[in-house]
Formats: structure tokens, C-alpha cells, sequence
């Protein structure tokens, strides 16, 4: 949000006045919500989980997202769409079962965290392919009016699960830190830009797609 705005205040983007608290709240919000819960959970299960594995669950992401976008009546389910759903599910589930076989001590709690984080992310990709195709927003639009609200419920989190671990940060971690979160932001941008704008010309669940063949 804070890249927007500076890009806003140049004159290199235009930007929509912030929708009422009402609009707001109904189609901004959700992304917001969805996209912390989604960091959240997400982050949280690599402490249990290897990058491979993981992996391999987010295959599971088009799959949920297509069903989400089919309920909210964005897409429509065809038969080639469920074939394919039902074979991403039965791969990752043959993928679960090997990791847990192999694995006596495998993390039943991050594994847990992760779906619930590919939930999210659905939820978010969804929710913001509604607003854009109702050309309500563009993909600044959300950035702008979704980050703000990110940052609230991130920092919120941060207090609440981890505010130990900061308070015992020494100042050389602090300088590391602040290095880490600046990358992050930037990276953040890209991603969310590109993914948002995406959605202005594709269905979430394409875009999901081809994000996951990207990653693998």
C-alpha cells in the first residue's frame, strides 16, 4: 500500500477514493482478512513441514480455488474441471499418505495449517477476481485499499504470538530484520500486483494454474 501511494503521489498511477465503510467492509475487507489468515497459517506450517512437501500440497491451490469460484458463481464446473479436481486431490493424497509413512514424527499441526492456508488463499483470490470483474477496483485499487488493513491484522498477530521473540531481538537483529521486511515488501507488491492484474483478464483459477506450473 505504501508503494501505491508513493506511485500515486508521483502521478504515475491513479487511484479510486477509498469506498465507504459499508463497501468497504464487503469487498475489500475479506481480501484483507483472508490474505493475513493465509500468511498466518501458511508461515506457521513450515516450522513442521519440508519445502518439498509443501510443495506438492499447493498443487491442491486450483483445485480449491475453482471450487470456490464455482460456489460464488464466477466459473462454471465442467466436466474436464472435475476430473481434473479429482485427480490433484487423489495425487496429493497419495503424496500425504507416503510423507506420513515415512515419517514417524510428521507434523500433523502444520499440515493442518497449510490446507487451512490454501483455504485462504482461495478465499482471497476469489474475493478479489469478484471486486475486479464487477469493475469495482483495479489491481492498485486493492493493494491500496487492502494493505493498510493487512498491516493492522499482521502486526495485531505479531504482538500476540511473537511478541517475546521481538522484545529479545538484539540491535544487529533489528537491522536484519528491517532489511528482511523491506525485501519482503517489495517482493509483496510484485506478486499481489501481478496476480491482482492477472485477474482482470483471466478466471482466479487459471491464475492459480499458472502460478503453480511456474513454481514447479
Amino acid at each position: 500500500a505504501i508503494m501505491v501511494r508513493m506511485m500515486h503521489s508521483l502521478g504515475v498511477i491513479a487511484l479510486k477514493p477509498m469506498p465507504h465503510a459499508r463497501e468497504y467492509i464487503r469487498s475489500v475487507a475479506p481480501v484483507a482478512l483472508a490474505s493475513s489468515l493465509c500468511m498466518y497459517t501458511g508461515n506457521y506450517a513450515y516450522y513442521g513441514l519440508s519445502l518439498s512437501f509443501i510443495s506438492i500440497l499447493k498443487a491442491l491451490t486450483p483445485a480449491v480455488t475453482l471450487l470456490f469460484s464455482v460456489f460464488a458463481g464466477l466459473e462454471t464446473f465442467s466436466s474436464v474441471a472435475l476430473v481434473s479436481t479429482v485427480l490433484i486431490a487423489y495425487g496429493t493424497g497419495i503424496a500425504t499418505v507416503d510423507e506420513t509413512s515415512r515419517k514417524i514424527d510428521f507434523h500433523w499441526q502444520s499440515f493442518i495449517l497449510f490446507i487451512i492456508s490454501i483455504f485462504f488463499e482461495s478465499i482471497r483470490v476469489v474475493f478479489a477476481s469478484g471486486s475486479i470483474k464487477a469493475k469495482k477496483y483495479s489491481s492498485f485499487d486493492l493493494l491500496a485499499g487492502a494493505g493498510p488493513l493487512v498491516f493492522c491484522f499482521m502486526g495485531l498477530g505479531s504482538i500476540l504470538l511473537e511478541r517475546q521473540i521481538i522484545v529479545a531481538l538484539r540491535p544487529f537483529e533489528w537491522f536484519i530484520l528491517a532489511e528482511t521486511l523491506f525485501y519482503v515488501v517489495v517482493l509483496s507488491f510484485i506478486v499481489n500486483w501481478s496476480t491482482y492484474s492477472a485477474l482482470q483478464h483471466t478466471s482466479s483459477t487459471t491464475v492459480k494454474v499458472a502460478g503453480e506450473s511456474c513454481l514447479h
